[in-house]
């Protein structure tokens, strides 16, 4: 496994000769990436996550603050996916269970239990009680949900369908999300959510009472349903970009959190307003972060995403990565 900072394309060929491995125990099965955070599930079950550590989210009772290298987390044996915040990190176990660690604070890891940094050292992976069944999870700045067996559920600082603001007492627990149930793909921000369905639709949701714009955060977590033929999707704070069933690759902003939530209702719909990249036929994985990267084949392509200087109409020079 290879990890660099800034854009890949500026670098030697092939990728993986000038960007030094990780040093993985084993054949890695799944990874996930945040800003500060990057987990890796072994195919011998185990989990191994480096990056910042000042809540815990190592999950490998250690008092570092930080590490360059992957440090086992402890309590999890049988994952067989996981998805990461900058804070917390959630796990799909082989038998359909949920587990998470790290920053607790909003109810995010799905438990009781919140530990100040002082003891970043006690945090261990939790099960996240009432969800069973699952295939995967998603994790955002302060929430998290899971989706599996035609159900979704959701726990942490967010919107429920008739409760606007969870009470501390109860958004720590996983609650059922009906509108989610039929996702076939999941993907939480800070602010705002987007579910891809069966039939290639997107919806998009808000989150929190900052939400995302044009939606009403009192109708909680009800998608409206904006875009369709999608075959994959990436989410981060900000933007999303979706690959459509002809090739087509298209990026839509999501405008930041306002620093007030609405008083009123702002509109019930939110239509996103996609912005054609051009065609890109044959990618098998993209993502969104600090930059939106696509990988077809053997070749990734990276370029900045549509919030921060708009979107490049052509897919730029790509590079080899091994």
């Amino acid at each position: 496994m290879h990890c660099w900072e800034g854009d890949p394309t500026g670098l030697a060929e092939p990728l993986s000769a000038h960007v030094a491995a990780i040093p993985l125990p084993g054949d890695a099965l799944d990874v996930n990436v945040s800003e500060r955070l990057a987990c890796a599930v072994l195919t011998s079950g185990t989990v191994h996550c480096w990056g910042s550590n000042g809540s815990g989210q190592l999950g490998a009772q250690s008092r570092l603050l930080d590490s360059e290298l992957p440090l086992q987390v402890v309590g999890v044996r049988n994952a067989r996916s996981v998805s990461v915040a900058d804070d917390h990190a959630c796990v799909v176990e082989s038998d359909g269970t949920v587990a998470c660690w790290g920053d607790n604070s909003t109810g995010q890891c799905g438990h009781d239990e919140q530990y100040t940094p002082a003891v970043r050292h006690l945090v261990t992976a939790q099960p996240v009680a009432g969800v069973s069944g699952a295939v995967s999870v998603a994790t955002g700045t302060y929430s998290s949900c899971a989706i599996g067996a035609g159900r979704a559920w959701c726990w942490g600082e967010i919107l429920r369908p008739t409760q606007a603001a969870p009470s501390a007492e109860n958004r720590a627990r996983a609650a059922l999300v009906p509108p989610l149930a039929k996702a076939v793909q999941l993907l939480l921000a800070s602010s705002c959510g987007c579910a891809l369905f069966e039939g290639g639709s997107v919806a998009c949701f808000p989150i929190d009472a900052y939400g995302c714009r044009g939606t009403d955060p009192r109708i909680g977590v009800t998608p409206r349903v904006a875009l369709v033929g999608v075959e994959r999707l990436t989410l981060a704070n900000g933007a999303a970009c979706a690959v459509l069933a002809d090739g087509t690759l298209s990026c839509w902003a999501h405008p930041e959190p306002r620093s007030d939530p609405p008083s009123n209702a702002q509109g019930l719909e939110y239509q996103i307003a996609a912005t054609t990249v051009g065609q890109a036929p044959g990618i098998e994985e993209l993502s969104l972060g600090q930059q939106l990267c696509v990988r077809r084949g053997n070749a990734l392509s990276c370029w900045r995403p549509p919030r921060a200087h708009g979107v490049t109409p052509a897919l730029p020079r790509s590079i080899q990565i091994q």
